[in-house]
């Protein structure tokens, strides 16, 4: 443990890797995540907890209130203006760096990538001060909603998106993920400036934020700029906004969705709501390792499953399967194009079957696992790869280096056991989206 300016400074290490970065509690209560690595890239991530989801909140005087769908990520469009009209993506230009962001059910995220270390930063302080000082107008906000709008019936007309987004409403019945990210057209055009700045000032406060950063940098220096852009008189041991947690029940919402669109060929997504997942953020993350494998070993395309389909002519693109897990949703998904969508959820079932009676191959899992874990090893060549990795991590208390123990720790056994508990149609929800001519 050491100490910077009253600041506390943990140092975590994998002596396997021989990599190393630093944790650190500002006093202004933010969490910073400073990984030192000798690349020819530097990147920074400064997040806040503040999602789509988080659509019912306390105030600032403890009553718990409603917005409309969407702001989180409305927010995040209008963080890129300056007072004058300008755009901060022009001082990040002019700086040689690339500035993005994303909005995602649980969290918002500005970022940039560089390449020259002094312009980093500068660019930090940059990152700092836009996030943390809104400033925009009623007009600009009326003007956002018309481009937002475009972007949401863009989405709506996406059968990728539309299927994804029809089997996670079908899968919950009043968590908000079950709502587009970005809201309806509907829902936007309720958000005004004064709302936007009122969510900015609940959410966007230190002890709801990360700061993450990887490269060949400095922790001083880091540590600095924090201190610019965080001052303590204003900011001192800021405290989390209280979130309403939703409801929800075991088994899905609806079984089946699907919905006729200008597609050659069908599209399906096949999901299973994980209601079982601990509250615990280790245990969860565990159970989520196991799904990841779990998902591996079944729809990848060496695996029994997809190789048969590929032979019968059922299947002639592989599966595209992943894991979701946040702290108030969880949920594994497989999906794809196909002639026949009931011929597929058919075969599939039909597979699910075979595996709770016959159980895993033992050595289809440990050769799963063992792809799993040089996953991890492989994402320590890229600061963007890292960086992400420590931002998954950071709202949860899951140490980056942990990840290894816990991937080891998971069975064959565990596998079976989720196969038994996940795979079973009151947790399922199939969408597809069919062709308009069919």
């Amino acid at each position: 443990m050491m100490t910077y300016k009253n600041t506390k400074v943990t140092e975590h290490r994998d002596e396997r890797l021989c990599e190393k970065y630093y944790e650190v509690k500002h006093a202004s209560g933010l969490s910073v995540f400073v990984f030192p690595k000798q690349r020819q890239s530097f990147c920074a991530i400064l997040s806040c907890e503040y999602g789509s989801a988080d659509n019912e909140f306390a105030d600032n005087n403890g009553n718990m209130i409603k917005v409309p769908d969407g702001v989180a990520h409305f927010l995040e469009h209008k963080m890129f203006e300056n007072d004058d009209g300008t755009s901060v993506e022009d001082t990040f230009s002019k700086l040689g760096a690339d500035p993005n962001a994303f909005t995602k059910w649980d969290g918002t995220a500005y970022y940039y990538t560089c390449s020259n270390k002094e312009n980093f930063y500068l660019c930090l302080d940059e990152l700092i001060r836009f996030v943390m000082t809104p400033c925009f107008t009623e007009e600009s906000v009326q003007k956002e909603q018309g481009i937002i709008a475009q972007e949401i019936l863009m989405c709506e007309d996406d059968p990728y998106d539309r299927c994804f987004l029809n089997l996670v409403g079908g899968l919950y019945v009043k968590n908000p993920v079950r709502i587009d990210i970005a809201g309806t057209v509907k829902s936007i055009s309720k958000i005004d400036s004064k709302l936007l700045f009122s969510c900015h000032d609940r959410f966007y406060t230190p002890a709801n934020m990360a700061l993450v950063i990887c490269g060949d940098i400095e922790l001083d220096r880091v540590l600095e700029s924090v201190d610019r852009g965080f001052p303590t008189d204003k900011y001192f041991d800021s405290e989390k906004p209280i979130k309403k947690i939703p409801l929800e029940k075991v088994g899905s919402n609806k079984k089946r969705v699907t919905c006729n669109m200008a597609v050659e060929r069908s599209m399906f997504c096949l999901g299973f709501k994980d209601s079982g997942a601990s509250d615990d953020p280790i245990e969860r993350r565990r159970r989520q390792i196991i799904a990841e494998i779990l998902n591996g070993v079944i729809f990848s395309s060496s695996g029994e499953l997809y190789s048969d389909l590929y032979k019968r002519g059922i299947m002639t693109t592989p599966f595209n399967f992943g894991e979701e897990y946040g702290k108030t949703y969880s949920f594994i998904y497989v999906g794809g194009e196909c002639e026949d969508t009931e011929t597929v959820f058919s075969e599939i079932w039909k597979h699910i079957e075979k595996l709770k009676k016959s159980g895993l191959s033992k050595e289809d899992f440990e050769r799963r696992k063992k792809m799993t874990y040089a996953s991890d090893i492989k994402l320590y060549d890229s600061t963007w790869d890292i960086a992400s990795a420590l931002l998954d991590n950071a709202f949860t208390g899951v140490e980056l280096f942990s990840e290894f123990e816990l991937i080891n720790s998971v069975t064959v056994d565990d596998a079976n056991e989720l196969i038994l508990e996940l795979f079973c149609k009151d947790r399922m929800t199939y969408s597809t989206v069919i062709p308009k001519n069919k």
